[in-house]
């Protein structure tokens, strides 16, 4: 057993030896080159065909994730053109608007409960006071709250401040 394994294992290095990389000099190579090419709009491009036409719809041409369903949209600049950072581009109404706002100051309320909870008893199931079953409840409750938060949050960052309306949002 052992002399077939120190066979195999001479083979194996003998076989190894031979394979190593072979130097190069880089002279050898010759005088290569790089050379780019200046890019320049095209009309088409030679590929395969596709059934499909490139265009926007009216009033869709600012895509708004929302956190929920939205009745009414005034865009308040023509689609395509260029707005400035802060500037006033649409206004959403409906009476779900005020809905958005409870929303997200209660996924606020409810967020800070679960990082609370989670600090918390965070010691604890380290020094193994309390089971991982129940560590593990109470992570996931706190980050998928975290998750909620992060989507509301990142929509209220395009909210206008200081909109007295209750049916309506205006986006920046």
């Amino acid at each position: 057993m052992i002399r077939n394994s120190l066979a195999a294992l001479l083979l194996a290095l003998l076989f190894a030896h031979g394979l190593r990389a072979q130097e190069l000099q880089l002279d050898a190579l010759g005088a290569f080159e790089l050379v780019f090419q200046p890019a320049r709009p095209v009309q088409n491009y030679p590929g395969q065909q596709v059934a499909a036409a490139v265009t926007y719809r009216q009033g869709e041409a600012f895509i708004v994730p929302s956190p929920g369903r939205v009745q009414q949209i005034a865009y308040l600049v023509e689609p395509g053109a260029a707005v400035r950072q802060g500037q006033p581009f649409a206004v959403l109404r409906g009476p779900e608007m005020h809905h958005f706002e409870m929303a997200y100051d209660s996924s606020r309320a409810l967020l800070a409960g679960a990082e609370r909870r989670y600090q918390a008893n965070k010691g604890l199931y380290e020094r193994k006071a309390i089971s991982e079953s129940q560590w593990l409840e109470i992570s996931e409750k706190y980050y998928a709250l975290s998750l909620e938060h992060e989507h509301m949050r990142h929509f209220f960052e395009l909210v206008e401040e200081g909109d007295n309306d209750p049916d309506a949002l205006t986006l920046t």
